[in-house]
């Protein structure tokens, strides 16, 4: 177990099955998952109850609608009250822009990225779809803001490059957020590759720096799974008691798209508490 201090409370962070319950109904359990990869069996992969769902991107294999549809169907069956997800780079017909000009490098017949996208943003069953935006949980407060984005590689999907594209577009994260959910990991942090690369992006972890979000939750790097705690040296961030962000690589599959790591889960306390 990790946890993360602030003036009163705690952050507590699980990897399942070891999951304690939480410590007062008032508390919000998170359930992480990422690079699902249209992989998960629900008979042989039990995700954790909890109150929020959280899926940082890569649902699918290639983005088609098929895929696309079987893990929207899957997200709507689990009890969450609320299931957050954002696209990651191999969710190709997400991005409309890229998949209109790339659509045969990866598909024999072109997908409908229209259909492929209202599939997602009209599921209901408490799924919300982010882009670049952010969602505030009912009655709690706790704002969540998500983006697709990760710097190019290979030219999948939502690629950016490296400098000023990628700076301004993690320049519109508001300086307000709690939670931040990205598809791709910040540079140094939950990013070495099996060839012993860090990938993630610089002008990221510049951004979260700023405005040091309590949890950053991401995927797309398998072979990064895992929790790190980081202590900022000095906070420009309007709340001085953001002092410290807990890092959360949720890849559920491997290298090899096997899904063998688990759900990771956090609970939050009520923010009149941090």
């Amino acid at each position: 177990m990790s946890q993360i201090r602030s003036m009163s409370q705690e952050i507590f962070v699980h990897l399942a099955p070891k999951i304690p319950k939480k410590l007062s109904p008032e508390w919000t359990r998170f359930v992480c998952m990422s690079d699902t990869h249209n992989s998960i069996d629900p008979n042989k992969y039990q995700v954790p109850d909890g109150d929020i769902f959280i899926h940082a991107g890569d649902m699918t294999r290639v983005g088609m609608i098929e895929e696309v549809r079987e893990t929207v169907n899957w997200i709507k069956s689990l009890p969450h009250e609320h299931k957050v997800v954002i696209a990651g780079n191999h969710d190709l017909t997400l991005d409309e822009t890229f998949y209109e000009k790339n659509w045969n490098r990866f598909h024999y017949n072109k997908e409908d990225s229209n259909e492929a996208i209202n599939i997602i943003k009209n599921a209901g069953h408490g799924i919300v779809y982010l882009y670049e935006n952010s969602f505030t949980i009912p009655h709690k407060g706790i704002q969540i803001w998500g983006s697709p984005w990760t710097p190019e590689f290979y030219e999948w999907a939502f690629n950016g490059q490296r400098g000023q594209f990628l700076k301004e577009k993690w320049g519109q994260i508001p300086q307000t957020t709690h939670i931040l959910m990205t598809h791709g990991p910040p540079n140094n942090i939950l990013d070495k590759t099996y060839k012993g690369d860090n990938v993630g992006c610089k002008d990221l972890l510049e951004r979260i720096e700023e405005i040091k979000p309590y949890v950053h939750v991401f995927g797309h790097i398998h072979e990064g799974y895992g929790i790190l705690e980081k202590t900022w040296e000095s906070t420009e961030n309007q709340d001085q008691d953001r002092k410290k962000t807990i890092f959360i690589n949720a890849s559920t599959n491997t290298l090899n798209y096997s899904p063998e790591n688990t759900a990771v889960i956090f609970d939050f306390p009520p923010l009149n508490s941090l």
